[in-house]
This record gives structure tokens, sequence and C-alpha cells, in this order.
């Protein structure tokens, strides 16, 4: 609702206006109200003592305006990290009203969030694909450095990101069999029944089981 106000009261903590002819009083507590999107920035950072704060580089030319807001409002503005933007297989920024996009729980419909999480650490600063064919990829990346972990001096596990994702103690969990080979399993095979997979799955890794 973009309208002017006509009047502020804050004492009572309401505004008042004008909404299609009806003159309209509204408490601004209980989250009943939200600034528009730029004050907003500056606001949430003063009013929840905000320190460090990630936002894409389609943000970064307003970031000026919001440390103005939160310093106003008393504030300390908080650290920046500009992080690129998401693009579809196409190479196109990725769009709420496009559709182009992939979500978390389609992502999570096939993948570990561990597999999600190593795909957001890696290179923030650099524009990144995200459509299905990566989950595969950010899979496989995961497990492998989860595999090399225990053969790593500890130089070489800082350098490691699972070290950073479970805060220096990562699960020692082995896949069995990569998510590309079962890929490649199935576009080999040209199989249509799981059982016909299972049975190559099985004499690849005998006792791996669906979970």
């Amino acid at each position: 609702l973009y309208v002017p106000m006509k009047h502020v009261d804050a004492k009572a903590g309401t505004v008042t206006f004008d909404d299609e002819g009806t003159e309209t009083t509204l408490s601004i507590r209980g989250g009943k109200v939200k600034l528009q999107w730029k004050p907003d920035f500056g606001m949430r950072w003063a009013a929840l003592g905000v320190d460090f704060e990630m936002f894409g580089k389609d943000h970064q030319t307003n970031a000026v305006i919001y440390d103005r807001i939160c310093n106003i409002l008393g504030g300390r503005a908080p650290e920046h990290f500009v992080y690129e933007l998401f693009l579809d297989e196409n190479g196109q920024k990725i769009s709420k009203s496009k559709g182009n996009g992939l979500t978390i729980d389609e992502w999570l419909t096939y993948a570990p969030t561990e597999s999600l999480g190593l795909y957001m650490y890696q290179r923030p600063r650099q524009a990144k694909k995200l459509y299905f064919d990566v989950i595969p990829k950010a899979v496989d990346e995961y497990y492998s450095f989860l595999g090399a972990y225990s053969r790593q001096d500890w130089k070489e596990r800082l350098g490691n990101p699972v070290w950073h994702m479970h805060d220096g103690n990562p699960p020692a969990i082995d896949l069995p069999v990569p998510f590309a080979l079962l890929l490649n399993l199935v576009s080999a095979s040209n199989a249509h029944d799981k059982a016909v997979l299972w049975g190559f799955i099985s004499r690849h890794a005998p006792g791996v089981t669906p979970t």
C-alpha cells in the first residue's frame, strides 16, 4: 500500500491514511505495517542491531542510502558483503516473475541440505548458474570434500569447505555411488524399472540401499 500519510501519532504509534476513500488509522506495531524496501533496510539494521548484511549486487548502489538511514536512526551501519546474482541455464538472471529459478524445496527433493550449503559457500562473489543440472555436481563435490577430510593434515582441513560447514567436526560419511554415476547409469541402460537399476547398483556396490 503506497499512500501519503495524513497523520503520524508517534506517542500512540499509529499512522492515518486514506485507503480508497476511507480514512484508516493503523498501529505500526505487531508487524501490521512495513516500510518501503529502501528505508526498510536501514530501519531494520538500526532496530535489530544488525552488524553484518549480505545482499545481491542489485542492491549495491543503494547501500549508501541504507547506511545513512541506519545512522539517522541512531544505529551503526553493518559490514556489507555483496554477492553476485544467480543465473538460469541460459545465463539469464533468475527472476520470480519469470519463474526461471530453482526453489530450495526442489533442490532438497533430490539432494541433502549440505550440498546446497556447499553450493552457496563457494565463490559467493561470482555469478552462479542455478538449475537442475547443478545439483548432481554439488552433491558429488560435497561427498568428495567429505571423503578427503580424514586423509588431510590440519592445514589442508582448514581449506576444506566441510570443516567450516560442520564447525570443525564433519561427519564420517562415504557415498558409495556418486550422483553422476547414477545419471550415467540411467542414461546408458535406458531402464524404466527401478528393479533393473538396483540390479546394476547392487553389483557395483553390494549392500547399498535407498536410505
